[in-house]
């Protein structure tokens, strides 16, 4: 039909029709170079953000960006690597490499590069962000209902690289426990990932009141501390990777909790290691979501994989979050029997969970079911937290804790795995201070001087303090006495006012590179003993102060006075305890907000911004926020705004 109709056509027309391609083309040929040299200078103009290292860009030319070393030579190959990297950020710019559109004689050495710059370079997906939400519309009539489509809205939602939904989202994976096991363990990379974890660290430190830091500024007026440090969050690059990579370990968790069957009353090794597989995915899943509501609040609840009809989803309240975790962590509890073996949470990590959950409920009203008081939750935290109780113990020297020469111990109870030289882990780079080793140069985050003074105050003889504070070392390089507070008196900058944390800092000083060797230990005994203290105060059961006592006795102290006073003592006691033991290591955050905004106001915001507190001098320390709508959320990062139509900015 339509060539018997063209036949009809006269010469003319053809004629017409030929000028007004021509002119369509040229228009767009225009269009192209136009968009091509905008993409292009606007690359230009984010590499000449680069501070540390040198790239040397070469495309009909040479342009040379930063100083120093390492220097890293880029070779353009073809002109759409500028559109890629402009319109997709970081993601276009790996996609482009492995399209062969650019090439580079050292791709680690690049790393590195983009990784010390990344504080000025991470505005590059938000200029464009108005553009990629575009794209994500036009894009979701080819986004179907299978294997294959679930794997591009998993990797476009989730941030996952190829090579690792390829993985989990295979049809066959599942069939034997070995394979299985390969994707519990990709679920477990996933979380040691610099933005699953050390952004983790870096948001709950920095967002708990504690912390001070010298990132992207040497003075208090820095943007993490104007913002993130003293408690008042705006979008930031921290919060949107982390949201993100979290979020990708979820939907991993999501397909093995899919695709593996529960055998009930489990009796062969096969069926006995499946069971733990799917335990470890729900334990994750009520892990992480546990770990993004107390930050985010309401928030987005997957429990199945993205298809072309759900691929965006509205916030659930707090409270619909906090009964999915439940549930989940349940559902671990039943299944984790440790067939996985040594270095897989152990058995009863999801009933140290449950009752941190519950202790979080049982002071927040408006998360609990009706039916239940909060002295059933109490009493609930203590069933759950003594399931746990007696099954570890804690190692005799504390400082061992956090070296590779102890990793999993008798006192670990959830240790994420990193080895050595694994690129995968940056914690020592954010705490380990400048020049301690010949290849660091960071140490971003400090304690705030304050609670360094208060820990020094109570026990003097704290062999905790030196295992926790740096503060007196030797440059790596020059041999010279390097000193902050409060081995100095003067207090001039953030420097020189706040100790270095030095627990997560890589003991190895001959450790050539950045990269830690040592695990991440995210949940131990002593914190569950300091759980069933306060929980037993709230209960007063009596057993509160030998608690205390098994957690002191090991670093040779005696509890503190404010101890053996009211329950209302114990609390406040029990409230600098953690700190002591465990400050920097995931929980500050959640610890200090989980009994409410009056609490935090209290126990932590007002004390620290006391001018007569030991230790604080406005000039160069962060004054904390005291509204409570500043304090006690982050927001839902622009990421998610942009690429999620259910949920308003």
């Amino acid at each position: 039909m339509l060539k018997k109709s063209s036949q009809q056509l006269s010469p003319g027309f053809y004629a017409q029709a030929c000028k007004a391609y021509a002119k369509l083309y040229l228009a767009l040929s225009r269009l192209y170079v136009m968009f091509g040299s905008i993409y292009k200078n606007f690359l230009m103009k984010f590499l000449g953000n680069i501070r540390e290292g040198t790239i040397i860009l070469k495309d009909n030319g040479v342009q040379t960006f930063g100083k120093g070393d390492p220097v890293v030579n880029i070779e353009v190959l073809n002109s759409k690597f500028y559109r890629r990297a402009t319109l997709a950020g970081d993601l276009g710019f790996a996609e482009s490499y492995a399209k062969g559109e650019w090439n580079t004689d050292n791709l680690t050495n690049l790393i590195i590069i983009l990784i010390n710059n990344k504080d000025n370079l991470g505005n590059l997906d938000m200029k464009w962000s108005f553009l990629s939400k575009i794209v994500a519309r036009l894009g979701h009539w080819r986004r179907k209902n299978t294997i294959l489509g679930s794997k591009k809205n998993i990797q476009d939602h989730y941030d996952l690289s190829n090579e690792l939904f390829s993985i989990f989202l295979d049809e066959t994976m599942y069939d034997n426990p070995q394979s299985a096991k390969a994707a519990l363990d990709g679920i477990y990379e996933r979380l040691t990932t610099y933005d699953s974890m050390e952004r983790r660290y870096w948001i709950n430190n920095g967002f708990s009141g504690l912390f001070i830091t010298h990132r992207q500024g040497n003075n208090v007026n820095n943007p993490h501390n104007r913002n993130l440090m003293a408690l008042k969050p705006v979008q930031d690059l921290d919060s949107e990777r982390f949201w993100r990579g979290v979020y990708a370990a979820i939907a991993q968790a999501n397909a093995a909790i899919k695709n593996i069957s529960i055998t009930e009353n489990p009796t062969t090794s096969d069926e006995l290691l499946f069971n733990d597989i799917i335990g470890q995915a729900y334990f994750v899943r009520a892990w992480a979501y546990f770990d993004l509501t107390r930050l985010f609040k309401d928030i987005p609840l997957w429990t199945e994989l993205s298809d072309q009809d759900n691929i965006n989803k509205a916030k659930s309240l707090s409270k619909e979050v906090y009964a999915q975790i439940i549930s989940d962590a349940e559902v671990a509890a039943s299944l984790i029997n440790g067939s996985t073996g040594l270095g897989y949470p152990k058995q009863y990590a999801p009933n140290m969970l449950l009752a941190k959950v519950y202790m979080t409920l049982a002071t927040n009203s408006e998360l609990r079911n009706e039916s239940m008081s909060e002295m059933d939750y109490w009493q609930m935290a203590y069933d759950e937290a003594n399931k746990v109780y007696g099954q570890y113990s804690l190692v005799s020297d504390y400082s061992s804790i956090f070296t590779d020469s102890n990793e999993n111990n008798s006192e670990s109870i959830f240790e994420l795995q990193t080895s050595q030289d694994a690129s995968n882990s940056q914690m020592g780079r954010n705490y380990t201070p400048n020049n301690y080793k010949m290849s660091q140069n960071f140490g971003w985050l400090r304690v705030n001087a304050d609670i360094f003074e208060i820990h020094r105050a109570m026990y003097p003889n704290d062999p905790r303090i030196d295992a926790t504070y740096m503060y007196d070392y030797t440059h790596a390089r020059t041999g010279a006495p390097q000193r902050t507070y409060p081995a100095i008196t003067t207090r001039s900058n953030v420097r020189a006012s706040h100790p270095f944390l030095f627990k997560f800092a890589e003991k190895d000083k001959t450790h050539s590179n950045q990269f830690n060797s040592q695990n991440i230990v995210v949940y131990r005994y002593a914190d569950l003993l300091l759980m069933l203290a306060e929980i037993s105060n709230e209960l007063q059961n009596g057993q509160q102060l030998s608690f205390v006592t098994e957690v002191l006795n090991r670093v040779g102290m005696t509890p503190q006075v404010g101890f053996y006073g009211s329950q209302d003592d114990f609390r406040k006691a029990i409230m600098n305890e953690y700190r002591f033991e465990l400050i920097g290591e995931g929980e500050d955050s959640h610890n200090n907000r989980r009994r409410g905004f009056d609490y935090f106001l209290n126990n932590t915001i007002l004390i620290h911004n006391n001018n007569s507190n030991p230790g604080f001098k406005p000039s160069v320390d962060i004054l904390l926020s005291t509204d409570p709508t500043e304090t006690m959320s982050l927001p839902i990062p622009q990421i998610e705004i942009n690429t999620n139509e259910l949920i308003d900015g």
